[in-house]
């Protein structure tokens, strides 16, 4: 009898030890963790897919100056984008993304000409649409260092641009009725260092980036089919970020960010020089994980910059772990 007992204690116990490192190791509980608490790269074989929404208006910019002015044109644009994502672990300490955009522009713009010394003037305006597919991107992630608890990682990227989107205007039937580019018209790849620390319920990241530039071909006006030959700039891109955990399921996000342009190039008979830009922005957002479920809303604050949009850039992401 005192062994049937023994017996039936020793059992309870290794089920209750089993149940608790189950609990732990659960697959399904390492695919809820928040942005805060889970690797740079997915586990080998998770799969998060989902989109990615993108929004602004254009009416304001800094100048060559720096100084924040709206456009001197009655005009008003904007852009509302949408990335179908999928990032796939290959092993725990490898990734893959493809992000696929679909971009709808849509211009409005009005204006008018008056002659000195003439009792005449001219009023134009147009109204450009277009929606499609744009420059899609794929990029590799590797962990150079691993991430381990309440220590560094160091996780190297590299991406590549492609130009899959339509890069002329398209449509033309006068000077105010086309249709609007939505691919750039050349590749473009890249490097990014990102080195970060968790410390419960914090985590911080530093990072840096460099893309090149290569050279292509497009229409610079709808009025010229000819294709121009052009190189925009390479960039620089480093910030830090931010994260906290509101409570077990809500992270507040802040992220600081440079990034500057380099002299560009178009060619026409002569070679015309684009002026080099930067950006300095703060993106403030929410991050909320529902389960499997990460619902993610910013907005990128233009702070300072030159030759750029000063316009807010509101981004929100839905994905979601199998």
């Amino acid at each position: 009898m005192k062994k049937l007992i023994l017996l039936l204690i020793i059992t309870a116990l290794c089920s209750s030890a089993m149940s608790q490192t189950e609990k732990l190791i659960n697959p399904s509980d390492l695919k809820q963790q928040t942005v805060v608490t889970e690797p740079v790269t997915l586990r080998k074989g998770y799969l998060r897919a989902g989109t990615v929404l993108s929004y602004f208006a254009l009416d304001k910019y800094f100048t060559n100056e720096a100084r924040k002015e709206y456009y001197t044109l009655s005009s008003w644009q904007s852009d509302f984008s949408y990335q179908f994502v999928l990032r796939y672990g290959i092993t725990d300490r490898l990734e893959v993304d493809l992000a696929i955009p679909f971009t709808k522009k849509k211009t409005e713009l009005h204006y008018s000409v008056k002659w000195p010394g003439l009792d005449a003037d001219a009023s134009m305006s147009g109204n450009y649409k277009s929606h499609g597919l744009a420059d899609c991107d794929l990029t590799v992630k590797y962990q150079i260092i691993p991430e381990k608890e309440k220590g560094l990682s160091l996780t190297f990227w590299q991406w590549v641009t492609i130009p899959t989107g339509e890069k002329n205007f398209t449509g033309v039937k006068s000077f105010t009725e086309f249709n609007l580019p939505l691919g750039n018209g050349s590749f473009t790849t890249g490097s990014w260092l990102n080195l970060r620390k968790i410390r419960y319920p914090y985590s911080f990241d530093i990072y840096a980036s460099y893309a090149i530039k290569f050279k292509g071909s497009k229409e610079m006006s709808q009025e010229d089919t000819k294709e121009t030959k052009f190189k925009d700039g390479n960039y620089l891109w480093f910030g830090g970020s931010f994260n906290i955990h509101l409570n077990e399921w809500i992270v507040l996000a802040n992220d600081l960010s440079y990034k500057y342009n380099q002299k560009g190039v178009i060619k026409y008979s002569v070679e015309q020089a684009v002026d080099p830009a930067w950006i300095f922005c703060y993106s403030p957002g929410l991050v909320f994980q529902v389960r499997r479920f990460r619902i993610s809303e910013v907005v990128q604050v233009p702070l300072m910059g030159k030759n750029n949009s000063a316009d807010p850039l509101y981004i929100m992401k839905v994905l979601y772990t199998f």
